[in-house]
């Protein structure tokens, strides 16, 4: 079984086992550096976020060498980045999606690594924009076309095949099955004399003996 966070598996055992293996893999990208400053360098890494967000979820270590090992490569401005700015340049080619992704610093044979976990998307991201750059020899370069989708074929980010989106749009109606029938077991769980009330969304006016939608937190005890 993959190690997911959609599978109940923690962010400490999904980061555990990046750090553990020595190859890429569907689930793990290395980076041996990283400039923050780059745009190379934020286009390819955009690219394996987003086919990681779309294959279901996945860690990219940053400070790893191809075979498992620290690369020595500083990661401290990396470290510093916050989350919602990443999502932010992440949103700048895709449009505008709640995307979850999480930063943390490790350790790996006394090195400083940074760890992004990315959890998997419900439906497939697409690419609304170019992910085009000028390479070191003067050169353009090109991480991404507008309109593509992005999956993680083995240790790579290529674009979609057909099999990719129909896999995708299966787990999403597993997600999506599974929220309805919790919310079902809500109610067929419920102790006997239990009432339901069902409010209108944005309705202004509440009925007697409903809740309302002004809801003030306060710290005394008995409040209602």
């Amino acid at each position: 079984m993959d190690l997911l966070p959609s599978n109940g598996y923690s962010m400490q055992d999904i980061i555990a086992y990046a750090l553990s293996v020595n190859r890429e893999s569907k689930r793990v990208e290395f980076k041996r550096e990283f400039d923050p400053n780059s745009r190379p360098h934020w286009c390819e890494v955009i690219k394996d976020i987003v086919a990681l967000g779309n294959s279901g979820g996945g860690v990219i270590l940053f400070g790893i060498n191809d075979d498992g090992s620290p690369s020595c490569a500083s990661v401290d401005g990396l470290s510093r980045l916050d989350p919602a700015d990443i999502a932010n340049k992440i949103t700048s080619f895709t449009g505008a999606v709640d995307f979850p992704l999480e930063v943390h610093s490790v350790n790996k044979s006394g090195q400083k690594i940074v760890a992004f976990l990315i959890h998997g998307v419900g439906l497939p991201l697409v690419f609304e924009k170019e992910g085009n750059y000028d390479n070191k020899l003067g050169s353009k370069g090109t991480a991404f076309g507008r309109g593509t989708m992005y999956f993680r074929h083995g240790a790579k980010s290529e674009p979609a095949h057909f099999a990719d989106v129909q896999s995708a749009m299966e787990r999403y109606i597993r997600i999506e099955r599974k929220n309805w029938l919790s919310g079902v077991r809500k109610f067929t769980q419920a102790p006997r004399g239990t009432k339901f009330i069902a409010i209108t969304q944005g309705a202004k006016e509440a009925v007697v003996g409903t809740p309302t939608s002004n809801v003030r937190v306060v710290k005394t005890k008995t409040a209602t």
